[in-house]
């Protein structure tokens, strides 16, 4: 559905249903694709239920995936911005054609959005993947894919018993 089409009032809409059923708030998720969006909908959370009501929690896909990271790592992580890996990508492989280390830069993404790394692009996905390894750094895409792991391992537990998604068509597979 496009702007303004009310998706986010029907979800804000479960949501209250959910709270009026009896759910706990710790155990509603609601997820977006960005921080605004997120701020908006505890924004509107707050006008539904005041100030005085516990409620949801409202964040980004990549907020979420960050604490995760800080649940399971001693450390936070050093996140690269998408110019500095695609640098760091670049020193990770420089013996790579100049010309078309964008082209393989946006076919490894794409690639690892869907959790599949084709033949053709593993020998720079692993140059990348150690020299980030070796400098302590990762990338948007590592905090998603550390948290899946987590996720379908067996000691992952999470308190939340219903997740909600706003703007599902922004979500790539990995998300």
């Amino acid at each position: 559905a496009g702007p303004g089409t009310g998706k986010t009032r029907t979800l804000l809409g479960r949501v209250e249903y959910l709270l009026r059923q009896g759910v706990q708030p710790r155990h509603i998720l609601v997820v977006t694709f960005t921080r605004a969006a997120a701020r908006e909908i505890q924004q509107r959370l707050l006008e539904i239920f005041g100030q005085q009501q516990c409620l949801p929690r409202s964040d980004t896909m990549h907020a979420i995936a960050y604490e995760n990271w800080l649940n399971i790592h001693a450390q936070p992580p050093v996140i690269l911005s998408e110019e500095d890996a695609f640098n760091l990508f670049a020193e990770a492989n420089p013996d790579s054609p100049k010309r078309q280390l964008s082209s393989i830069w946006n076919n490894l993404n794409q690639a690892r959005e869907k959790q599949y790394i084709p033949e053709d692009l593993k020998e720079y996905w692993e140059n990348f993947y150690k020299l980030k390894d070796h400098l302590n750094l990762v990338d948007y895409a590592d905090l998603l894919d550390s948290w899946l792991s987590n996720l379908q391992s067996d000691f992952y537990s999470s308190s939340y018993t219903h997740i909600l998604v706003d703007e599902v068509q922004d979500l790539s597979p990995i998300q």
